[in-house]
């Protein structure tokens, strides 16, 4: 479109200036004191410019409106280019996407040999896609968005190449200045999680904690519930990062979360069930550290241990508040009863574990047949009452 009106421009100005060039004639000029410019005068009678200086002006207008119109051409072509590009990224990433949704499908397959296969073609397929968006990111790095470059980050996350994902992160966050605070949230929470890798040239738990501090920022005039969701999870991730660094500060962190999601009412659209789950498997994984002595020698595990349980068992008791209690719910609580069970067993504990065990026997005995860990989780159980 701007390439049409510059050219259209062009052609008025030649037409005007080849007019001006044939019709200019001589004219009389009348007695007057005003200046006129020699440059302007061909004679002394005349005033208007001659058909030579006519032609000049013309030429030179005409050579401008080119110059113009072809800037805008080339604007108009860069702009297109940009937007065939984006298209063509986002269409890339959204693919992307849709590979995690089959790979979940593909781990359903009973056949370790047919899956393996398919696995692999997901793969590839993966290294194709994540190499094209690549090469469209490098040739517009400044009109790619924030959330563009953790979709990045989370691609290669997935394929442990950790370096190359910290990378994206942190160009998300430099590029979420325009987005909104969750986004800025979000961008500065994977980065901070890519500093608590267990691999020494990737750990820094400094730079962790102070990206997870940039996290909770981003939100701290938020109140809407959406912005309360998402500071839960930026407590629960720094909880699970910070757990075998400091035992004490993660509790307080994972106690936050809770009441985060407390202040957030049932019917608000947030799905709660999965993130209340994620958050006693945090507790969880505090414990079952405790249990196996991987937290600092100045912690108490036995006690340490069993308040861990009690507060995941808490909190998962706590959906059936929400009228939630589905076989997923039911199983997370199992899981937790399992773990606890089999941690007073191994210090000799055995009534008390056996007790608590039992109550994970009832949940999966309670849990439809169709869920696929039901049976695995039920024979673990019943091996563990036994042993």
């Amino acid at each position: 479109m701007l390439q049409g009106i510059g050219l259209t421009f062009t052609y008025l100005w030649l037409a005007f200036s080849v007019f001006l060039a044939a019709s200019a004639e001589p004219v009389v000029r009348q007695k007057t004191d005003l200046f006129i410019p020699a440059a302007f005068t061909s004679n002394k009678d005349t005033w208007f410019p001659d058909k030579t200086t006519l032609s000049g002006i013309g030429s030179l207008g005409a050579l401008i409106i080119s110059l113009v119109a072809l800037v805008l051409s080339q604007q108009s072509q860069t702009s297109q280019q940009l937007r065939e590009k984006r298209e063509e990224l986002r269409a890339i990433l959204e693919r992307l996407i849709e590979l995690r949704d089959e790979y979940l499908t593909v781990k359903k397959i009973a056949d370790d040999t047919e899956k393996g296969l398919f696995l692999s073609q997901m793969y590839s397929k993966q290294m194709v896609y994540l190499e094209a968006a690549e090469s469209i990111v490098k040739q517009i790095p400044m009109q790619i968005s924030a959330s563009e470059y953790v979709v990045m980050g989370n691609e290669f996350t997935s394929n442990s190449d950790y370096l190359r994902a910290r990378k994206y992160y942190q160009l998300g966050t430099m590029h979420s200045s325009g987005s909104s605070p969750v986004i800025q949230s979000l961008a500065w929470r994977l980065l901070a999680s890519s500093y608590f890798n267990p691999d020494p040239s990737l750990l820094n738990v400094h730079k962790g904690d102070e990206f997870y501090q940039r996290a909770f920022d981003a939100l701290k005039d938020e109140n809407d519930y959406y912005s309360l969701y998402n500071k839960s999870l930026v407590c629960v991730g720094w909880a699970n990062s910070i757990v075998m660094h400091d035992m004490h500060r993660a509790g307080v962190l994972l106690d936050e979360a809770y009441q985060y999601w407390t202040k957030i009412p049932l019917g608000c659209g947030l799905q709660r069930g999965p993130d209340y789950v994620g958050l006693a498997f945090a507790w969880l994984r505090v414990a079952d550290l405790s249990c196996s002595n991987q937290l600092p020698e100045d912690v108490d595990h036995g006690t340490t241990s069993q308040l861990a349980y009690k507060k995941a068992e808490e909190i998962i008791l706590a959906l059936h508040n929400y009228g939630i209690d589905a076989d997923y719910t039911k199983d997370a609580l199992g899981r937790v009863y399992v773990s606890w069970g089999r941690s007073l067993l191994n210090t000799s504990c055995r009534e008390e574990g056996i007790s608590i065990l039992k109550k994970a026997r009832g949940l999966y005995l309670d849990i439809s047949d169709a869920f696929p860990a039901k049976n695995i989780q039920s024979q673990y159980v019943e091996s563990l009452i036994s042993s």
